[in-house]
């Protein structure tokens, strides 16, 4: 499953950076996802190759640091799915997304936090 998830970060990875090469302990400030702004688009990429089933805050990759340490963070997410919401979200159907909005018990709604100061 693992490998499964690395490919498809990769497959983000590339497709913003134009890099194929990411080792998985460079944590991601010294990577072409150095600045905020691109942590957030590729977050949001991630968000749609995972087709949302699997809860990926805003500080996602400030709070998962390195590449080894995102795949671990969402491999322990889905191992807490079952086998089928791994086969649907492995084959890229929305079914992976319903059996986690089932099993939370509500739908999952973007958060932002907004912050003002002088």
């Amino acid at each position: 499953r693992r490998s499964v998830i690395r490919t498809k970060i990769m497959k983000q990875y590339s497709a913003l950076t134009g890099s194929n090469e990411l080792d998985g302990s460079t944590p991601w400030g010294y990577t072409e996802v150095a600045d905020s702004l691109t942590m957030v688009e590729f977050r949001n990429a991630l968000s749609q190759e995972f087709e949302h089933s699997v809860p990926l805050q805003v500080t996602l990759l400030f709070d998962y640091p390195t590449l080894d340490d995102l795949v671990a963070y969402i491999d322990s997410v889905l191992s807490s799915s079952t086998q089928h919401d791994f086969a649907a979200l492995q084959a890229g159907h929305s079914t992976a997304l319903a059996a986690v909005q089932t099993r939370l018990g509500a739908r999952i709604w973007p958060t932002a936090i907004v912050g003002m100061a002088c």
